[in-house]
């Protein structure tokens, strides 16, 4: 899976089954394989039999909502990533993620679907302060009701992840619409820098991090 050969994980992971079916690590690692494969009917099938596995299922009811978002099933993922939080309160990333699916409804219709989402956020943090992605995800929701709150928290989604490129070009927007031409400028290039050296990473096959 993390060198990007689900067809081998999903081999692997079939194997293990046969040995142990009601494995629930194994049925929701499957789950995960089947998502990425994007065969969504079977994932989340998979992800219903491992829930049943055993008592504390929130992994399985975290990965099914996931699923279903990738599938476009948005009200069946808020349900399901709600009731996976209210088994599991503490999973930051089943809050940033229920944020997520909620702006996938229709904020435009039910306004409060957005407070919700800013709420699921911020929980998100709370958990987890040193989660880039939920500050980055705040931001956006703040960019037209308040900038500076949105400037606050891409600032604080850099800090905690300093190559983190969208944050980088929305805040470049930001201080240009601010009148701080300079340090969009600075932002700018510093965007351009790290998006350069993604595109070739990219190109060099099996590319590892450095052991330190």
């Amino acid at each position: 899976m993390d060198h990007g050969n689900g067809v081998l994980a999903l081999e692997a992971v079939d194997v293990g089954l046969s040995h142990l079916p009601d494995s629930y690590r194994l049925q929701v690692q499957k789950g995960a394989v089947l998502d990425k494969l994007n065969r969504f009917h079977e994932a989340e099938e998979t992800l219903r039999k491992a829930s049943e596995l055993q008592q504390d299922n929130s992994a399985a009811l975290i990965s099914l909502g996931i699923v279903q978002a990738h599938a476009g099933k948005f009200e069946d993922a808020a349900g399901t990533l709600e009731a996976a939080i209210s088994k599991s309160p503490g999973n930051y990333y089943a809050h940033y993620f229920l944020g997520n699916t909620l702006l996938q409804l229709d904020p435009q219709r039910d306004p409060e679907l957005i407070t919700k989402a800013e709420d699921a956020y911020q929980q998100s943090i709370r958990l987890n302060p040193s989660f880039a992605d939920a500050y980055f995800q705040l931001a956006q929701l703040y960019l037209q009701k308040d900038p500076k709150l949105a400037e606050k928290n891409l600032v604080e989604c850099l800090r905690r992840d300093p190559s983190h490129p969208s944050a980088e070009y929305v805040l470049a927007q930001l201080y240009l619409k601010t009148g701080r031409p300079s340090e969009a400028q600075k932002m700018l290039e510093r965007f351009k820098s790290h998006k350069k050296k993604a595109t070739e990473e990219e190109k060099i096959p099996g590319v590892e991090p450095v052991p330190k």
